[in-house]
């Protein structure tokens, strides 16, 4: 069997193909790395928590402000009922 096998160009072809594999194997190292960082550099603490109160006060307003639209609508009606 043959140790090398080289192509028209005088090219190892296996060399090649290991040199290539190592490389993909470094830039999933790296990529995998970069995730790992990233994900512990955002904090990943409880999140539930943090953005549960705004979203309640948001709501609330919501709330608020379709009540007081209802009223005005409410009064308007009946203003327009009585004539007044």
């Amino acid at each position: 069997m043959l140790k090398t096998c080289r192509g028209v160009d005088g090219l190892d072809i296996y060399k090649l193909r290991r040199t290539n594999y190592e490389k993909q194997k470094m830039m999933a190292l790296v990529t995998a790395a970069a995730m790992a960082f990233g994900l512990a550099g955002c904090g990943g603490g409880n999140t539930a928590a943090t953005t549960a109160a705004p979203t309640e006060k948001a709501e609330g307003k919501l709330q608020q402000q379709k009540l007081l639209q209802k009223q005005q609508r409410l009064q308007s009606q009946k203003a327009v009922i009585t004539g007044k």
